[in-house]
């Protein structure tokens, strides 16, 4: 029986993308009822806040992730998804003020409020905030690399170069590099700096040591 209610949960999460309506709503039945499992309770209010988000139906998608965010399991990345859901009502900047608590606790979760932030069309404020961690938030990865991110989303490619230029970001200094060679493209055009951003963009190779996941990832920097 429980490999039954997986089986339940995965089918209704794969259904809420089909192009059938009643299909689609037929699996949030099915999922709203799944919630009442305490073994799936968490995947189900994921999959259906996730699903009330993706419609904009933000009504829903915050009763879904206010029980999401109040259970004993629920992770940060949960949390972000009531932020989501709320941002657009008068909760909005206490939820983002929770995140923003909980967010400083660690590198990890720092980088993905400002990475939500960022993707969010709040890069600036996601950069005020990140330039106000503890030193030994803000530089320790993947917190650098979400702020250059930020200063990207700005097109700041002065203030990109200089959060980058002359650093050590230690096992991501391919990354580093990367950034570097992106903001010198930007920055100015003419010969010096395509020559300056080329020659970085040499390093960050060099730096990736042939590893296919960092070629990969200063790949998708190129982009």
């Amino acid at each position: 029986e429980p490999n039954n209610r997986h089986l339940a949960l995965n089918l209704a999460t794969v259904r809420l993308t089909s192009p059938e309506p009643a299909t689609r709503e037929k699996a949030r039945a099915d999922l709203a009822l799944l919630v009442e499992q305490n073994s799936l309770r968490l995947e189900a209010l994921r999959a259906l806040t996730a699903d009330a988000l993706a419609n904009r139906s933000l009504g829903t998608a915050e009763k879904w992730a206010t029980q999401l965010r109040n259970e004993k399991g629920a992770t940060f990345t949960d949390l972000l998804l009531f932020v989501e859901a709320s941002r657009k009502n008068s909760d909005g900047d206490l939820a983002l003020h929770d995140a923003e608590t909980n967010a400083a606790r660690s590198p990890a979760t720092a980088a993905a409020l400002i990475t939500w932030m960022n993707r969010h069309e709040m890069a600036k404020a996601a950069r005020d905030w990140a330039l106000g961690l503890p030193a030994q938030i803000l530089n320790a990865q993947p917190v650098p690399l979400a702020v250059a991110e930020a200063y990207s989303f700005l097109q700041d490619w002065s203030a990109l170069q200089a959060w980058v230029d002359e650093k050590n970001w230690g096992e991501a200094e391919f990354l580093r590099l990367a950034v570097l060679s992106h903001a010198l493209h930007r920055l100015a055009p003419g010969d010096r700096a395509s020559m300056e951003s080329q020659t970085a963009w040499a390093a960050a190779l060099k730096a990736t040591n042939n590893r296919p996941d960092r070629l990969a990832a200063i790949a998708q920097l190129a982009e």
